[in-house]
């Protein structure tokens, strides 16, 4: 596993101008929508509602808001890997709006090995069935 600066290739896709700049309005419109509209006009989690368990995502929507408000701790405790994806989404955005305007060299991950994607994605999925955990636990 490679990470490595280089420019675009020709034909190769430019993810920072997909999802980077178009991402940025997007979070601006999250935003305003999670300042306007109260928790209660939200559908509740069919999951905690049937099983008393809360899902993988349960709390997201209160961390948006208390995020939204600057209690960025309190967020992080609500749902961890939710405030950390939106973090990790606004780190990216910004690297994506300096990048693509400024037409500099790309972040780029090369995995080289089957194994390096197969540990990728059980990093990944140790950190979802950890969050879970983590709120299952916690009662949220």
């Amino acid at each position: 596993m490679k990470l490595e600066f280089r420019k675009l290739r020709a034909n190769e896709d430019n993810y920072e101008l997909c999802f980077g700049l178009i991402y940025v309005p997007l979070m601006a419109a999250v935003a305003l929508l999670v300042s306007r509209v109260p928790g209660h006009c939200l559908p509740p989690c069919w999951l905690h509602r049937a099983t008393g368990v809360p899902c993988p995502t349960c709390g997201a929507y209160r961390a948006l808001t208390l995020g939204c408000q600057g209690r960025l701790a309190e967020a992080w405790l609500m749902q961890p890997l939710g405030v950390t994806a939106v973090v990790l989404a606004v780190v990216y955005s910004l690297y994506s709006a300096v990048v693509t305007m400024g037409r500099l060299p790309r972040l780029r991950l090369r995995l080289e090995h089957r194994r390096e994607r197969r540990w990728l994605v059980a990093g990944i999925l140790a950190a979802i069935v950890g969050n879970w955990i983590y709120l299952v636990v916690m009662g949220r």
